[in-house]
């Protein structure tokens, strides 16, 4: 399944993701699960370091796509590094555990390919 390009926001067309399964919201059809897990890199296919890290893990639509929400805007962010590291690709793991008077709050764990932790993040949102 495809997504407009123009409707794609600038910053995620700046990084290629891998899926195992398309998410729902982008087939058309929410999934009702606010997680999601996928491998991404840079387009520009330099190596993911801990700058590129701290850019990545604000870089994902907000998984709330797939309970109808598309828009949120970032309101604080924290990123921990737990490595020093470079990967080509790195595996990405986000989660919504709460919506409140419309805010959500947001998870992100990124692994290498040997599957060690290198950040984590926790942003608080703003749901547009």
């Amino acid at each position: 399944a495809g997504f407009p390009p123009e409707l794609v926001p600038a910053v995620a067309r700046r990084y290629t993701t891998r899926h195992a399964t398309v998410p729902g919201w982008l087939a058309g059809a929410p999934s009702g699960d606010p997680t999601a897990h996928f491998w991404i890199r840079p387009v520009d296919g330099r190596p993911v370091d801990a700058f590129a890290a701290g850019a990545i893990v604000d870089a994902y639509p907000p998984v709330l796509a797939d309970l109808g929400e598309l828009a949120s805007s970032t309101i604080q962010l924290t990123v921990h590094f737990w490595r020093r590291f470079t990967a080509e690709w790195v595996q990405m793991e986000v989660v919504t555990h709460r919506t409140v008077d419309g805010f959500h709050d947001e998870d992100v764990r990124l692994w290498d390919p040997e599957g060690r932790i290198v950040a984590t993040s926790r942003q608080i949102a703003l749901l547009a």
